[in-house]
């Protein structure tokens, strides 16, 4: 135990507080390896992610959903597991059940380890399938976990989309483990518990990895999902949240003018300001929204 990623305590804790069984309700009859615990929620926000077979005998294809917009029995936000699949698929058969679970999910935001050509694979399906939200890789995120090699001249459009889980391994395998010693994120599957009974840092490098004849499948898939949206995927919304009161307050002060003296005479010039100018009495003169701002 002294050598295990997560120490036994968490392990017990994910355990006795979050795993579930799976809803027999929801069993998909046509897949006795996948597991859902809560069906999708109108407006909740969905991640999957993918850890494609690479075709050994003794690997699994995982595939994770993950709740972003979860709410526990007290109605308090969580960030829970709420589907898994783990079995002997490759290539396209891979993007087929990723199709059909992530449109399930509200058109969950995919990513997919392309690492090996099984991810390559269930990518180009999902692509012939007609299928949107997937990830691209972050050319910020890649110049931070990667320092050695330069990514200014990638074309985001040059590139199949996909995440490369070799070249991010140590950030993405810990901050998962820092989100699981921390209970940020709930873990229902005991397939994932077993995991991470057998999770290690291995060797003299301390790689974190599986004991020799075990597994970390449902641990890259979660992994990769969770990095993806705290890097990415938060990143990406909170761009967005500022941008919004920006324009906002852009908007509000939209029409006003102010008076300009030149050495040839007085101009009028008008364009849209803030909420401000630096003729107004800024205490009298916000209005709607910005009331607070006073």
């Amino acid at each position: 135990s002294s050598d295990n990623v997560i120490a036994p305590e968490y392990i017990e804790q994910q355990s006795t507080l979050n795993v579930r069984p799976p809803m027999e309700e929801m069993a998909d009859p046509m897949e006795e390896n996948s597991w859902f615990w809560k069906p999708p929620i109108d407006g909740h926000r969905y991640i999957l992610g993918a850890d494609p077979s690479r075709g050994t005998s003794a690997d699994n294809t995982a595939i994770e959903i993950i709740d972003m917009d979860g709410r526990d029995e007290n109605g308090m936000p969580i960030i829970e597991q709420v589907g898994e699949f783990v079995g002997k698929k490759l290539g396209d058969e891979i993007g087929s059940l990723i199709y059909q679970y992530a449109t399930l999910y509200n058109n969950a935001f995919v990513v997919v380890d392309c690492t090996g050509g099984s991810g390559d694979a269930a990518i180009l399906n999902l692509i012939n399938l007609g299928y949107k939200n997937l990830y691209y890789e972050d050319s910020n995120q890649k110049t931070y976990t990667l320092q050695n090699r330069s990514y200014e001249n990638m074309k985001y459009m040059d590139k199949l989309p996909g995440f490369h889980f070799q070249g991010n391994r140590y950030p993405v395998l810990s901050n998962f483990a820092g989100m699981v010693r921390n209970n940020e994120f709930k873990i229902r599957s005991n397939r994932v518990i077993n995991e991470l009974d057998t999770w290690i840092f291995k060797g003299e490098a301390k790689r974190m990895d599986h004991q020799d004849g075990a597994h970390d499948d449902t641990i890259c898939a979660l992994a990769m999902a969770l990095f993806v949206m705290r890097f990415t995927v938060n990143k990406t919304d909170e761009t967005i949240r500022r941008d919004k009161a920006i324009l906002g307050a852009y908007l509000v002060g939209n029409g006003q003018t102010i008076n300009r003296k030149k050495s040839e005479g007085s101009v009028m010039s008008s364009m849209p300001l803030p909420f401000y100018t630096p003729k107004t009495n800024l205490r009298k003169e916000i209005r709607g929204n910005f009331m607070w701002f006073k």
